[in-house]
């Protein structure tokens, strides 16, 4: 990625009233997780071309990473008022609920779900979010019904699940609904704890998550609900908070083995040691 960056911000210095490296540049830094940066890109790429849908739509996940969930919300809906391509259309819909999820709207984020599927009928993706957020509003049957469906369509396309604590914890999905998960439709589970306040785990962003036994979340009780699956596979530590970026790799990694290993035996995975 750092030689493809080298190479837009070139392009840019050739012709600075040239759009697409801008753009091009501005994805490069949302996947580095450098979102001012991109909003900057994105910022500038609706300068010179102000009729396209996809730089609202990046300057819009600038914003939610940012945790600007209205102009996150305002990006969204000026790029489905362009009218992209459905399937574009239909991812949009899709994060624009997630950002009406962290303001607490939840009809509208059931509504931009719905329109998802509506205009994706295969979009696994939006029907796992409805039913996670069904779960959460307490609609258990049908959150079971949008899981069925996910899993109906994975099945078909022979894909998997991973499962991501921090994910699974701030949208606070019923253990139940990851209790009746079959273990060999689970491919990963992701493993991270995250610095939130207990009273409102929704509001946490990815720069929070941390090493696990170092925040707030109910890690034992996620865990013991995946193992109750039967599942019996890989486990990866994902986290993003920037103070690992000032530590020596090998010491992050020591302490992530040493924190997976005692979350995961004090949650009953391992009796034993783990490798």
């Amino acid at each position: 990625l750092s030689k493809a960056l080298s190479e837009f911000t070139r392009a840019i210095q050739l012709n600075p009233k040239f759009a697409y490296p801008y753009f091009q540049r501005g994805i490069i830094y949302d996947k580095l997780n450098q979102p001012a940066k991109a909003l900057s890109d994105f910022d500038k790429v609706i300068q010179l071309n102000p009729k396209a849908a996809d730089p609202y739509y990046g300057r819009g996940l600038a914003y939610y990473k940012l945790n600007q969930f209205t102009k996150a919300i305002s990006d969204y809906t000026k790029a489905i008022q362009l009218k992209p391509h459905p399937l574009v259309c239909a991812i949009v819909y899709h994060d624009r609920a997630v950002a009406y999820m962290k303001l607490g709207l939840f009809t509208k984020a059931i509504s931009d779900f719905t329109k998802a599927i509506q205009l994706n009928p295969k979009f696994t993706e939006a029907y796992y979010s409805r039913g996670n957020l069904y779960g959460f509003l307490g609609k258990q049957y049908k959150a079971l019904s949008d899981f069925n469906k996910a899993i109906q369509l994975c099945q078909a396309a022979d894909c998997k699940l991973v499962l991501d604590t921090f994910h699974l914890a701030i949208s606070e999905t019923p253990l139940p609904l990851i209790e009746a998960l079959p273990a060999d439709f689970i491919a990963l589970v992701h493993l991270s704890d995250a610095l939130v306040l207990e009273s409102d785990p929704s509001q946490a962003s990815d720069e929070d998550r941390v090493l696990p036994g170092e925040g707030h979340l109910p890690l034992k009780s996620i865990l013991r609900a995946i193992k109750s699956t039967e599942y019996n596979g890989p486990v990866s530590i994902e986290v993003f908070h920037p103070k690992y970026t000032t530590r020596k790799l090998r010491d992050v990694a020591e302490e992530a083995y040493r924190r997976a290993k005692s979350t995961l035996q004090g949650s009953g995975w391992y009796e034993g040691g783990c490798s």
